[in-house]
């Protein structure tokens, strides 16, 4: 009994530290005090600032998670707290139909819960169901703007692009997920243009540190090829060439490559076209033509005067 109890309490634990590691973003787990730590660039390598970006728990993990949560007594006594990881651990493990039965008895038991909400919004997104994951993200954020370090407008953002893409498949060639006009050129600088669902304006290191921490979650479940994917990751290149180096940035785009290619009609990188110059054959014509030019009426001139001269004599 008591090695079995040590065992439970030591899972827990294990739970608790590594969905709030910098490395793994959890969905919306009850039973700590944070959803989960941002990735900080600062002080990482390019190789370990991708290995923390793409990296998550795998199968393995999860089904450990729900195995645990169905045992008598499981880890949270609490029946909200147990049914809300149930639908947290199915929804890393595909069982999002399942997820979404649970969430949505939730919801009718307790209204009004943050964690309901979120995690609804994401199940009906990977379900599919985008204008009903964009309803329940909004309610999410409404019930706690600051959840996930406050990047929860940029998840509005991203489901507002998808549901245009439904409609036109070819949006990503003239706009950005965050925002940003593409046809005017519009470059991402230290100061953007980039504005949440509510129309305030965010700043670089806001929209950097939305960008890794969505992009994070997103990760795990959306493999390439996926054009918001792709968007979201070459932007997030562009910002850390600007903030970190071009290191940083490179690595990324390479990433956002696998998601599909850069529709942008202009890119940071790209180098200015050169200078059009006159070729020297054509110069040397010109000048010959010139000198020939010059010559000619010089030996006119002369001509003319000779003849002259003789007419007087």
């Amino acid at each position: 009994m008591f090695i079995k109890t040590t065992a439970r309490l030591v899972f827990l634990v294990v739970l608790i530290s590594v969905c709030t590691s910098a490395t793994l973003a959890c969905i919306n787990p009850i039973g700590r005090s944070t959803v989960g730590d941002p990735i900080y660039v600062e002080g990482l390598s390019v190789a370990d600032f991708l290995k923390a970006l793409t990296t998550h728990e795998d199968q393995t993990y999860w089904t450990g998670v729900l195995r645990q949560l169905r045992e008598p007594g499981g880890l949270f006594s609490d029946a909200t707290e147990k049914e809300t990881n149930t639908a947290v651990a199915m929804l890393h493990l595909g069982k999002i139909k399942e997820a979404i039965k649970i969430l949505e008895r939730l919801e009718k038991k307790r209204p009004g819960l943050y964690y309901t909400a979120a995690n609804l919004g994401t199940a009906y997104e990977l379900n599919g169901e985008n204008a009903e994951a964009l309803k329940w993200i909004r309610e999410g954020v409404s019930r706690n703007p600051d959840a996930h370090h406050g990047s929860e407008w940029l998840h509005v953002k991203i489901l507002e692009a998808k549901i245009a893409l439904e409609e036109d498949p070819n949006w990503l060639a003239n706009h950005s997920v965050l925002g940003i006009n593409r046809a005017s050129n519009e470059m991402l600088s230290a100061s953007p243009t980039v504005s949440d669902h509510l129309g305030q304006p965010k700043d670089v290191k806001q929209i950097e540190a939305a960008l890794i921490y969505q992009l994070h979650e997103r990760l795990e479940f959306i493999k390439p090829p996926e054009g918001v994917v792709a968007s979201l990751l070459f932007d997030l290149s562009r910002i850390l060439s600007t903030t970190k180096g071009q290191e940083h940035g490179d690595v990324v785009s390479a990433l956002a490559q696998t998601y599909g290619p850069d529709l942008m009609p202009w890119s940071v990188h790209k180098p200015p076209p050169p200078a059009l110059a006159v070729p020297p054959s054509s110069t040397s014509f010109y000048w010959i033509g010139g000198a020939s030019a010059t010559l000619l009426g010089l030996l006119i001139a002369i001509v003319v005067v000779l003849l002259r001269r003789r007419k007087v004599t």
